[in-house]
């Protein structure tokens, strides 16, 4: 009877000191998640800082100065509300700049070709069909 009572609490005891163990490591990890989400709000804070100066430091009228200097030709990039559907067969996007007006001006066609099944670029999958959406 004295065995099975000191078993008991030696069980009791290995099962209290494990829970003891888990809750360390429980709280040592969240100690850890605070500590790298500080780190990281950090981090943001400096690169918002970083960003900024460079804003302040680089105008508009600058940066244009600075690539008239350069010896290469740059086109500016596509605002993609400006896409619009090739005339003709629609193999192809257009791409140019308007007058301010919607008018266009200097436009440019480039091929369209979609992007392979599975290569991840195709966009989103078209949702499946409700059917209790529909009442059917």
């Amino acid at each position: 009877m004295f065995g099975k009572l000191l078993l008991i609490i030696l069980a009791a005891g290995v099962m209290a000191a494990s829970l003891l163990v888990i809750r360390q490591h429980r709280f040592d990890t969240a100690h850890r998640i605070s500590r790298t989400h500080q780190q990281m709000n950090e981090h943001e804070r400096a690169l918002w800082k970083m960003q900024s100066e460079i804003a302040r430091r680089c105008s508009p009228d600058e940066i244009r100065t600075m690539i008239e200097r350069l010896p290469d030709q740059w086109k500016p990039i596509p605002d993609p509300t400006m896409l619009a559907p090739a005339p003709g067969n629609g193999d192809g996007l257009e791409i140019g700049a308007t007058d301010g007006f919607g008018a266009a001006a200097d436009r440019e066609t480039i091929p369209y070709t979609p992007a392979a099944p599975g290569s991840g670029l195709e966009g989103p999958a078209p949702a499946p069909e409700d059917d209790r959406r529909l009442g059917g």
